[in-house]
């Protein structure tokens, strides 16, 4: 009886074996895109349903080193009253980062996690009074309960000389049918419109950063950014060049493809520092997935020194 409990303990320890990504690892696999130039890296980091979906504390402190990369951070699909939430959070409170969290999207919150020491957050982050419904695929199916769509969450930074405005997003998911790229360009019309009339729109420098669920070749649902004169810095002309970089974002083999974005005003936001945008590629892709997230992270370098734009 006592081998048959020994060996059970070892087979559920196992079941669960932590990622082979350390933290050293992950930090060396990361390269430095800003040289001597003062700058920040904001990004955007799909965290699946943290909270929902346990990890335990070695997952965590993965999550936490990648986070530590960037100075400010738009997280998706977050559980903020869940225990997984507050560990992560304690573990990045101790780095020297703060949180500001939206309130809509139920179990898949966004989260804007800035690092004090480097930015200053101005005012409280908000969430944008945007449509959160649509009606354009009926009804949904009988075994998928009726939610309402993420608002974007907005907050106001200055780093150096570089004050800025982030969008944090995470868009309509994927649902058959085309009606879900009519979602997502209702959505993204509905942000423009609403940013245009609160109190960011003196902002010239704006970054609409996080979780699109669709590629760039969706032209429809990004018209209304594009026609507003945004551009993708993740666009493949855009990207580094370094060798560590990643080609996609959404790791899942079957779907592979960037879907996590940062948008700008190329005009305005100048302080992008060319090909400095980066797609993290992990190590050990399958135990990512499996422990980490399904999504992997994406962020672009931004100078701090040069005098601000307004």
């Amino acid at each position: 009886m006592r081998r048959v409990l020994l060996i059970s303990a070892l087979l559920a320890a196992f079941a669960y074996a932590p990622i082979s990504l350390t933290p050293t690892a992950a930090q060396n696999n990361i390269p430095d895109l800003c040289g001597s130039t003062p700058c920040i890296q904001v990004g955007t980091f799909n965290i699946k349903y943290l909270g929902s979906v346990p990890r335990d504390a070695s997952d965590l402190r993965h999550i936490a080193d990648l986070i530590a990369n960037l100075e400010v951070a738009v997280l998706q699909e977050i559980s903020t009253c869940s225990d997984d939430y507050k560990k992560l959070r304690d573990i990045l409170y101790r780095k020297g980062y703060r949180f500001e969290a939206g309130s809509s999207g139920d179990e898949q919150k966004i989260v804007i996690v800035y690092k004090e020491d480097a930015v200053q957050l101005l005012g409280a982050a908000r969430e944008l009074r945007v449509q959160d419904s649509f009606n354009d695929c009926g009804p949904p199916p009988a075994n998928e309960p009726l939610r309402l769509l993420r608002r974007p969450l907005v907050a106001r930074f200055k780093a150096g000389q570089f004050d800025f405005t982030v969008v944090g997003v995470h868009l309509k998911s994927q649902r058959e049918g085309a009606c879900t790229s009519q979602i997502r360009r209702q959505q993204t019309q509905h942000i423009l419109n609403t940013l245009a009339n609160s109190e960011f729109a003196s902002e010239r420098d704006v970054i609409i950063v996080g979780d699109f669920n669709t590629n760039l070749s969706d032209a429809n649902a990004y018209q209304p950014l594009t026609s507003a004169g945004f551009v993708p810095l993740t666009h493949p002309s855009r990207l580094t060049t370094n060798t560590n970089t990643g080609t996609v974002s959404y790791l899942i083999p079957k779907y592979a493809e960037v879907i996590d974005h940062l948008m700008v005003l190329p005009n305005n936001t100048s302080e992008w520092i060319n090909r400095s945008t980066f797609i993290y590629d992990p190590p050990n892709q399958s135990q990512f997935i499996e422990h980490i997230s399904d999504h992997a992270p994406v962020w672009a370098s931004f100078r701090t020194g040069g005098a601000d734009d307004d």
